[in-house]
């Protein structure tokens, strides 16, 4: 046996609470008559994290906004400014890379409308289709990679714009993850 601690991947946190600031994990092992004490600072993060179309409780949603099992709509029959927010679920400490995946559908209608995504102060997806053809038009894919340069970032933001005549934002799915550096 090594001599020493091995460190473990903690899978499960459930009910943990996400934030920035760090948790210690302090271990006192003996084996064979000998003790050991390691400890470790960790931060729970929230990453990765899906947005769970289901169980949305962690999500503020404004006027407009309705949900279903499988998407979530941004706008309907009202002007813009519909939105999602969430504080609670993601904390994406300093320092760390991150990329988010996504499968959304914008319906421009007459006007046009813009879907954007923005974590902390960074917008990491804006999706703009203008209203000549009048069709939903889907995207798919995954956002350039991002760095929480000096702050942590601790607020998702999902935000239909122009929702004037029917203009509307759907979200399939989005999910944040690690990027290497």
């Amino acid at each position: 046996m090594e001599k020493g601690i091995n460190s473990k991947k903690l899978n499960n946190l459930t009910g943990q609470t996400v934030r920035p600031d760090a948790h210690v994990l302090r271990a006192d092992l003996t084996f064979d008559g000998v003790s050991v004490t390691s400890q470790k600072e960790f931060i729970i993060t929230g990453l990765p994290y899906s947005l769970n179309l289901a169980s949305h409780d962690e999500w503020i949603s404004s006027s407009g906004v309705d949900w279903f099992d499988t998407e979530v709509r941004l706008g309907k029959n009202s002007t813009g400014g519909q939105s999602i927010t969430t504080s609670s679920a993601v904390c994406i400490p300093m320092g760390t890379y991150f990329y988010a995946d996504y499968s959304v559908m914008l319906h421009p209608a007459t006007v046009g409308t813009t879907l954007s995504i923005d974590v902390g102060n960074l917008t990491i997806l804006s999706i703009t289709e203008n209203g000549i053809n009048h069709n939903d038009v889907p995207h798919s894919g995954s956002t350039d990679k991002y760095h929480s340069d000096n702050q942590n970032l601790t607020t998702i933001t999902c935000q239909n714009s122009y929702g004037a005549a029917q203009t509307r934002s759907y979200i399939y799915s989005l999910s944040f993850k690690y990027a290497k550096p």
